[in-house]
């Protein structure tokens, strides 16, 4: 699964584009270009951008099995596709109003792979 990232700068000031949350600075690695080109232009940045394609897999085995105590993975954060944030947004929304009828809320169901 790729994911997309971008960094600004070039040579040794080189760095992945961050965003800043109550103080904070994060990395975002977004599952669609479209999605990360809306934050560069959003970002209205003075500095080369390039787009980093990363491997969600790889990324997944370097936090678990290289580097797990590495602090920087703790910067990271995956941004879904708007289609998927629009669904979590409706499952939540439904998931309220049940409960807010009496209804017993069950999560989705897995569905496995095959």
């Amino acid at each position: 699964v790729p994911l997309f990232a971008a960094t600004v700068g070039t040579g040794e000031n080189q760095r992945y584009l961050s965003v800043q949350q109550n103080g904070e600075a994060y990395v975002p690695l977004f599952f669609d270009r479209d999605d990360l080109n809306n934050a560069i232009q959003q970002a209205n940045l003075s500095e080369p951008v390039d787009t980093q394609v990363l491997q969600l897999e790889s990324l997944l085995d370097r936090m678990t099995l290289e580097d797990a105590n590495d602090a920087a993975y703790e910067q990271l954060v995956l941004i879904p596709t708007r289609e998927s944030a629009q669904l979590m947004e409706n499952v939540i929304q439904e998931m309220q109003q049940r409960s807010g009828e009496g209804t017993p809320v069950e999560p989705p169901a897995a569905t496995p792979d095959n």
